[in-house]
C-alpha cells in the first residue's frame, strides 16, 4: 500500500493539466498512488492522460458528473494512502511538497489536517503564507479560510472514523466546511514554506461564483454562530456580512463602525461561554479585526479614529498579537489633514 494518496479531481482541466501531472510525478518524495478523477470533463483530459505510462496513476473517469465535493469523497473511499494529499488540476506541487509534509505528519501524529503556504502566478503574483498555529487557524475560520486545500494534506483514517466528508450543498466553500467539521476532532497546521505554484488567470472566477463564495460564507458563519451560541439581530448580519468579513469594504460612518465594535465584542462574550474556539486566539483574531477596520474607517471618514481604536476593550487583544500601529494612524491622519 502507498503511503500517500495524491487525489486530484478535474473537470475541464486538460489546457494545464500535464504541467500539473508532471509536478507530482516529479517529486523527491517516491511512495506515493496518484488517483486522478475525470468528472465528465468534456475537453482533451483522456488524450492528456493517455500520454503517461506511470505505475503511480490511477485513472478514474466518473460515469456521471459528481461536481467537486462528489468525485472528492468518491476518491477519499477509494484511496489506499494513509494520508490524502489535494491536487488541483491548475496548480503545481514544487519537489519537496510531499516529502516536507509526511515528514511533519509522521512527526505529529496528533495533528489531522497541514497545508502549506502557496505563491500566486499569472494574472497575480504573491506570496500566501498562514498561521502555523492550531488554535489561531481554528479561530480564523469565523473569518476567512486560513488553510489552504490546495495545499492540504489529510490523516484519512482520521477523516474516516468521524465520517467527516465534502458538503455536497456546498459547491465553492466545501473545503471551509470541512475543515469546520475537522475542527472537534483533530489538530491543524501550516508549514511556512511556500510548497505550491496556485495559478491565477483572468476570468477564473465569475460574477456568478463570487456570489455563490459570498452566500456560502454567510451560511458557514451561521453554523459557527449556532456553536457559539450567538444570535445576531438583522441589522448586525447586514453589518458582518458588508463590513466586518469584506476586507474591501468601505467604511464611512461612525455608526457603523461602533456596530462593529459591538459584533466583535459580543463575539468574544459568546466564546468565552462556549468554548468554541481558543479564547486568547479568538481575542487576538478579533483584536486585529478591529484594528484592520478602524484603519479602514479611518481611511474612508477621513476622521482620526486612533481614539476610538485605543479606547475599545479589543485593542488589548490586538496589542498581544503585534504592537499597537500609532504608525498607521499617523500616517492616516496626515494624508486627511484637511478634516474637519
Amino acid at each position: 500500500m502507498p503511503l500517500v494518496t495524491v487525489l486530484m479531481p478535474t473537470y475541464k482541466g486538460a489546457r494545464y493539466l500535464a504541467e500539473t501531472i508532471d509536478s507530482v510525478l516529479n517529486q523527491t518524495f517516491r511512495d506515493f498512488e496518484f488517483l486522478i478523477i475525470n468528472d465528465c470533463s468534456p475537453d482533451d483530459t483522456d488524450a492528456v492522460i493517455a500520454r503517461y505510462d506511470d505505475p503511480r496513476i490511477r485513472y478514474v473517469k466518473n460515469e456521471t458528473n459528481l461536481g467537486i465535493s462528489g468525485s472528492s469523497n468518491k476518491g477519499f473511499q477509494l484511496a489506499d494512502g494513509k494520508y490524502i494529499v489535494r491536487q488541483d488540476h491548475d496548480d503545481i506541487a514544487l519537489p519537496d511538497k510531499l516529502r516536507l509534509q509526511v515528514e511533519y505528519m509522521e512527526n505529529h501524529p496528533e495533528v489531522g489536517l497541514c497545508g502549506t503556504g502557496f505563491t500566486c502566478f499569472g494574472s497575480k503574483n504573491k506570496t500566501v503564507i498562514y498561521p502555523e498555529d492550531n488554535a489561531e487557524i481554528k479561530a480564523l475560520l469565523l473569518f476567512k479560510m486560513p488553510l489552504a486545500h490546495q495545499t492540504s494534506i489529510m490523516r484519512r483514517q482520521l477523516f474516516l472514523e468521524h465520517n467527516l466528508t465534502y458538503d455536497e450543498t456546498f459547491a465553492s466553500s466545501n473545503d471551509r466546511r470541512l475543515w469546520i467539521a475537522a475542527m472537534d476532532h483533530m489538530q491543524f497546521h501550516n508549514l511556512p514554506q511556500p510548497l505550491l505554484k496556485y495559478r491565477m488567470y483572468k476570468g477564473m472566477t465569475s460574477q456568478t461564483k463570487r456570489d455563490r463564495v459570498l452566500e456560502e460564507g454567510r451560511r458557514l458563519r451561521e453554523i459557527l454562530y449556532q456553536k457559539l451560541g450567538y444570535a445576531p439581530a438583522g441589522k448586525e448580519r447586514d453589518i458582518i456580512n458588508n463590513y466586518l468579513m469584506p476586507g474591501r469594504a468601505k467604511i464611512r460612518s461612525r455608526e457603523v463602525i461602533t456596530a462593529i465594535q459591538k459584533i466583535l465584542c459580543d463575539l468574544v462574550r459568546a466564546n468565552h461561554k462556549s468554548k468554541v474556539f481558543n479564547e486568547q486566539a479568538f481575542e487576538n483574531v478579533c483584536g486585529e479585526y478591529w484594528h484592520k477596520r478602524c484603519l479602514n474607517y479611518a481611511f474612508f471618514s477621513r476622521r482620526n479614529a486612533e481614539d476610538l481604536y485605543r479606547s475599545s476593550p479589543l485593542a488589548q487583544y490586538c496589542a498581544r498579537v503585534t504592537p499597537a500601529n500609532r504608525f498607521a494612524f499617523s500616517l492616516l491622519n496626515s494624508l486627511f489633514f484637511w478634516r474637519r
